[in-house]
């Protein structure tokens, strides 16, 4: 990782709310799918990928990615049975990830969960009230 892509990890995480100072900037070099996942995420060409870069920001950085899925579900107004279905996955799979039964979603399920959970919560006028929410901070501890 050069410098310049360094640098554009600490803006990056700036604008997700996470501190930033020596420890974060050594944090970057584990963040960089991370980036990589919420920059695709925000190169929509509207104000979609911005909400959509803000939620992924809260579940990829949680503690409890679980929780945050079930907490973002609710907050767009969406039921689990039709999420789960949008997704083309069963409700117990979509109740098994946000109640932790199931190791930490991996990228694509996050991307085709807000996806499909913005897509939903736009035919139910949801998306629109949903603030931004800050992420967690990085904390790395010195040995």
């Amino acid at each position: 990782m050069d410098i310049l892509e360094c640098s554009n990890d600490v803006m990056l995480m700036m604008k997700l709310g996470v501190q930033t100072g020596y420890k974060a900037i050594i944090a970057t070099m584990f963040l960089s799918p991370v980036r990589a996942f919420v920059l695709r995420l925000s190169s929509n060409e509207s104000n979609t990928g911005d909400e959509l870069t803000w939620i992924a920001g809260s579940v990829v950085l949680s503690d409890n990615p679980s929780q945050q899925l079930k907490y973002w579900r609710k907050r767009f107004g969406v039921k689990q049975a039709d999420l789960a279905r949008k997704m083309d996955i069963t409700p117990s799979v979509l109740s098994d990830y946000e109640k932790g039964r199931r190791p930490s979603p991996g990228v694509n399920f996050i991307k085709r969960y807000l996806i499909a959970l913005y897509e939903l919560g736009e035919a139910n006028g949801k998306p629109e009230e949903v603030p931004p929410t800050p992420v967690a901070n990085v904390h790395i501890s010195q040995p």
